[in-house]
């Protein structure tokens, strides 16, 4: 088969971007039995798709998304005689693409539900983003021969939002990428020198309230209070104003020297910081899948996460489940986890099994399964 992947967000190192990479590191290693074309739409991203003999890739010009997405992309596919494409990204062209069977990841559809919780007001372009998934993903999902995402907890919600048959649609597990792995004592221990801090709590954060930062802080507020715990909090991901919202919130609970507020943090350093973490809180309201857990529990972090969505499917036994919108109940699992050192060990090498479980190989297969359906 001569098989297109739009691969236009592996330019972006975290969440789709880091799935496309291991879809594709997953498909280097299997048998070269097809012809792969991976579509980019920028220098950097033809530079981070993986050496392959089976892979050739193609930059397509102009970048702006939509205009990429629903002429030029197609126009390629077509001049390329493509057989099967993979759209994984959520979005896809909604135009006939001719003899070119269409398989659409759709990773979530919080875009859609009603249920992912929070409060606070979006950004302008998350609210754009959003408005071209409500568009464009049930049209997309119409005309795919198939519809990939990564969790039974997001196949049963994109069924309950998207008119498709229920065969269509199939879940196939993401996996941490192999750099997330334990490091030596020497090398922790320079992390927690380089973070100022010992004995740290760290988490995932955003101003998007599915993130439930708030709560995160809240709830190492009380911590803090009730067992004069020397902690501190680092939260990474977030953009100047959040930062600066964040940074206000921590000062007016009275732990504002406590709480750490991290922007981007490349691959490399957010390795240092789940390996030197006492616990990894991630509480989100709303997941298709949940990726960080993997990273964490790679990495030796006990995990503190969610009873909801699709995050017990990730975690299994291997994390403290908890009510995302219970903030004590955040709270005694934070308790619990400090005077229990035993716990925390026990969390490590569950962790370390559970993540082990996932593999890119086994995902790239899966797909390449599908493609072959369709």
């Amino acid at each position: 088969m001569r098989i297109g992947i739009d691969g236009r967000l592996l330019r972006v190192p975290r969440g789709i971007g880091t799935s496309i990479a291991g879809l594709l590191t997953g498909l280097s290693r299997l048998p070269k039995e097809h012809e792969y074309f991976i579509y980019v739409d920028s220098p950097q991203a033809v530079k981070l798709i993986p050496a392959c003999d089976a892979f050739t890739p193609r930059l397509i010009w102009p970048k702006f998304y939509p205009v990429w997405e629903q002429l030029t992309f197609p126009m390629q596919l077509r001049r390329d005689r493509i057989d099967v494409v993979h759209c994984p990204a959520n979005t896809a062209p909604i135009t006939p693409l001719g003899r070119t069977r269409l398989v659409l990841t759709v990773h979530d559809v919080i875009f859609l539900a009603k249920e992912s919780g929070g409060t606070g007001a979006l950004s302008a372009s998350l609210r754009a983003q959003r408005l071209y998934y409500r568009l464009c993903v049930p049209a997309a999902s119409m005309r795919a021969s198939a519809i990939i995402t990564d969790s039974e907890f997001s196949r049963r919600d994109i069924l309950k939002y998207v008119d498709v048959s229920p065969s269509k649609v199939r879940s196939v597990a993401l996996a941490a990428g192999e750099h997330f792995r334990e490091l030596p004592d020497a090398e922790r221990d320079a992390a927690k020198q380089r973070y100022r801090s010992d004995r740290y709590f760290v988490a995932p954060a955003a101003a998007d309230p599915r993130k439930n930062t708030i709560r995160v802080i809240d709830a190492f507020a009380r911590c803090v209070r009730r067992t004069g715990a020397t902690h501190q909090l680092i939260l990474f991901g977030l953009d100047d104003s959040a930062r600066a919202r964040f940074a206000s919130y921590s000062q007016q609970l009275g732990i504002g020297d406590r709480v750490r507020l991290l922007g981007f943090v490349s691959e490399k350093d957010l390795v240092e910081l789940y390996n030197a973490a006492e616990v990894m809180l991630y509480p989100s309201l709303y997941e298709g899948f949940g990726l960080p857990i993997l990273e964490a529990m790679s990495c030796g972090a006990p995990v503190v996460t969610s009873a909801t969505t699709s995050l017990p499917e990730v975690a299994g036994d291997a994390a403290v489940l908890v009510d995302p919108l219970d903030t004590e109940g955040i709270t005694h699992a934070l308790i619990d986890l400090i005077e229990n050192p035993g716990k925390r060990e026990a969390l490590r090498a569950k962790g370390r099994a559970r993540a082990h479980a996932f593999s890119w190989e086994r995902m790239a297969a899966d797909c390449v399964a599908i493609y072959r359906a369709a």
